[in-house]
């Protein structure tokens, strides 16, 4: 069974892009099914809120350097596979995983998620897409 939802895709607070690059060693590490994602993510806003999320995997206190704040982070990241499909009018559907950082304002939010997947091109703000959940 898959639970399809619609989204719009928003601008975030950009902490994704620039902090990536350090946590993705030590999350490849623990998780290898992201091996190829692009250090980023999508930041969506959903249609209908999602309860009780379960996630695949959820990794061991990672500690990684915030380029923000410049200092050192100690945090736990969670992740469900997903396809994503963007743009929705021509069906297109990409591997992907909800991305939980467990000390960002998104975690736990029944609206808002990140998704990390390979380099999608063309990915803009504003624009809807869809997200195929595993249930």
């Amino acid at each position: 069974m898959t639970t399809v939802i619609d989204a719009i895709i928003f601008r975030g607070s950009e902490v994704a892009t620039k902090n990536m690059g350090y946590q993705l060693p030590e999350l490849v590490r623990q998780f290898p099914n992201i091996k190829n994602v692009h250090p980023g993510s999508i930041n969506v806003r959903l249609s209908k809120p999602l309860y009780g999320l379960r996630y695949e995997y959820t990794t061991s206190p990672i500690r990684w350097w915030d380029a923000g704040p410049d200092q050192w982070q100690i945090e736990i990241f969670s992740f469900l596979e997903i396809k994503f499909e963007y743009p929705i009018d021509n069906n297109t559907l990409y591997r992907a995983w909800l991305f939980d950082c467990h000390n960002s304002g998104y975690h736990n939010n029944p609206l808002f998620h990140e998704i990390i997947a390979e380099k999608i091109e063309g990915v803009a703000y504003d624009k809807d897409c869809r997200v195929h959940l595993p249930f």
